[in-house]
């Protein structure tokens, strides 16, 4: 932080962009015409539902953070000209938590709107991943995947929730569990046991996981915001099946999923099994994200943001 500060001193920053709550302090000691809050996640929403399936024992702890991070969270909405949320679900939820709290709902009211995502399409491009050889040990199994960082808190939980509860419903010797991505945790680490189920770690690049999987989960039962996994397993075409929470802000009545949703195990293993048991129309899924979170959408909304009512960037 000492050295940002001589240097938009030095070279003042036309527009400040903060992402997500832990970076909001910066607003308040450097100087710009502009500054701009984008908030992937609603960290508060998390540690509800972090506490709603905690151990008795810590659940009055989550509660006691939660209270100091929803008070962050919508103070810092005040340092910021704009704030932008990553789902529509989560601007309602921060409007909602900002009720009994006049100066906040007011700003909040007038300078929040929500932008939705964009992946890098071109780096999801089947072309480009199917002269890639499949990471998969051809053993006749179905090949299931679920990416992230695996030190996240609603990472761990979906991954240990879904090796334990859904896993076991399937059959073993019909199904493979891929739990793909860095810095996986002790808890996660545990659940490597081939042939029923692989944890990578790092790995050069979730592509080729994701195109020659047969469905790619997203168990997650706590967090926020919009999963970008998502949008990553259909940009290259495979089907996916996810809980509600895991795809929370992506469709809706006007909008519907074009994948399978399951909260309850033994739903989420009728999901699996039928999308496995479908030809998955890839071309289909991968223009539903190419119609909606396109990179040249998202960046003409965050410039406009950045501009605000001059139009221009000061």
């Amino acid at each position: 932080m000492r050295k940002r500060e001589p240097c938009a001193k030095d070279h003042p920053p036309d527009v400040i962009h903060c992402q997500n709550f832990y970076t909001a302090k910066y607003a308040t000691t450097l100087d710009a015409p502009r500054k701009v809050l984008y908030k992937e996640n609603f960290e508060t929403l998390l540690l509800r539902r972090w506490a709603e399936r905690a151990n008795p024992l810590v659940k009055p702890l989550i509660r006691l953070e939660r209270k100091r991070t929803l008070d962050f969270e919508l103070k810092s909405c005040l340092w910021f000209n704009e704030v932008a949320t990553i789902s529509s679900r989560d601007e309602t939820n921060l409007k909602e938590a900002a009720e009994g709290r006049p100066e906040i709902s007011r700003h909040l009211n007038h300078h929040l709107q929500t932008i939705l995502p964009s992946i890098r399409l071109k780096d999801y491009d089947p072309s480009k991943v199917d002269n890639l050889d499949s990471p998969f040990p051809d053993d006749g199994r179905k090949k299931l995947v679920f990416t992230g960082s695996f030190n996240y808190l609603a990472n761990v939980e979906g991954a240990v929730w879904l090796f334990d509860e859904v896993y076991p419903l399937l059959p073993s010797d019909e199904y493979s569990l891929w739990f793909v991505g860095q810095h996986p945790d002790s808890q996660v680490h545990a659940l490597h046991h081939p042939p029923m189920a692989y944890v990578t770690g790092a790995v050069p690049s979730v592509q080729p996981y994701l195109r020659h999987a047969d469905a790619s989960l997203v168990p997650l039962r706590i967090g926020g915001g919009i999963r970008l996994k998502i949008l990553e397993s259909m940009a290259l075409g495979c089907p996916l099946v996810s809980t509600s929470v895991g795809c929370e802000g992506l469709h809706g009545e006007s909008d519907p999923a074009r994948w399978k949703i399951a909260d309850e195990a033994e739903d989420f293993v009728r999901a699996i099994q039928e999308t496995c048991a479908q030809e998955p129309d890839r071309e289909a899924l991968r223009s539903w994200v190419i119609e909606r979170f396109s990179p040249e959408r998202f960046v003409g909304e965050m410039e406009s943001l950045y501009c605000g009512p001059s139009g221009t960037i000061s």
